[in-house]
């Protein structure tokens, strides 16, 4: 799975988008980071964006994507490359924040008959 073209503007959750257990991220209005992980939802403390930081990467991707992102066209829906989604909302229908989630594809592991 490649994040290649959004992992540049998106460090401080570098980590998550390539953590393959890893099936959503969520970034909150209150800057909090949210990810689900084999089936469980939990906040990860200490995860932050730079203030306007995370605002700036997603018009650039919007951009980079042929999307507008901004106070008239503030809401976004894309697909990343491999299949992913990515949703975004900015100020002036979220605030005091950008909210962003990308629902990513992990692979589902089946037991082995025997």
């Amino acid at each position: 799975m490649s994040f290649a073209v959004i992992l540049p503007f998106l460090k401080p959750i570098k980590h998550l988008l390539e953590a393959e257990t890893v099936s959503e991220i969520m970034v909150n209005p209150d800057a909090s980071v949210w990810i689900e992980e084999e089936g469980r939802i939990q906040a990860l403390i200490g995860i932050r964006f730079e203030e306007g930081a995370l605002l700036t990467s997603l018009e650039v991707i919007a951009n980079r994507f042929g999307k507008k992102l901004d106070a008239d066209s503030p809401i976004m829906n894309l697909r990343l490359p491999d299949g992913s989604r990515m949703a975004a909302l900015i100020p002036p229908v979220v605030n005091p924040r950008p909210m962003m989630t990308i629902r990513r594809f992990t692979r589902a592991v089946t037991p082995c008959a025997t």
